[in-house]
């Protein structure tokens, strides 16, 4: 059976947004419950409730995966259930967290289908297409 698990469910940014004055936005600092903060819109689903997949990868993904026990660590000091992360747009916000990484020189990340991505070099690479594998590293 699948099994879900709303991450967040707010725009960009979460809410309330950082930048925001809007009456939800300071009702939302101010603690009232009518206003609750939520994180990015992310879902977690797992056919089999060990390994998940991830819905976008925003910023917020740190704080959901604390907030939510199936995504802690379970095995040694270092290890993730998250079997993988579908980026189902290519909206910046969908896919920061993978830009980051990315960014960063992460070497163990795949990605399969069309794939774009932009260094900090400013050097543009493409990846294969058409379900081929592409590694999302030079």
């Amino acid at each position: 059976m699948l099994e879900a698990v709303v991450l967040g469910s707010a725009a960009g940014g979460g809410f309330p947004q950082w930048n925001s004055n809007a009456p939800a936005c300071r009702r939302a600092r101010a603690g009232d419950k009518t206003a609750v903060p939520r994180t990015q819109a992310s879902l977690a689903v797992s056919a089999n409730g060990r390994d998940w997949f991830v819905l976008n990868a925003s910023p917020d993904l740190r704080l959901q995966i604390e907030a939510t026990a199936a995504l802690h660590p379970r095995k040694g000091l270092r290890s993730s259930p998250i079997a993988g992360v579908l980026v189902p747009g290519g909206d910046v916000d969908a896919v920061a967290l993978l830009a980051t990484r990315i960014a960063v020189g992460c070497d163990d990340l795949a990605a399969h289908g069309p794939l774009e991505t932009w260094r900090g070099s400013g050097r543009r690479r493409r990846g294969g297409g058409g379900g081929g594998r592409a590694r999302a590293h030079a």
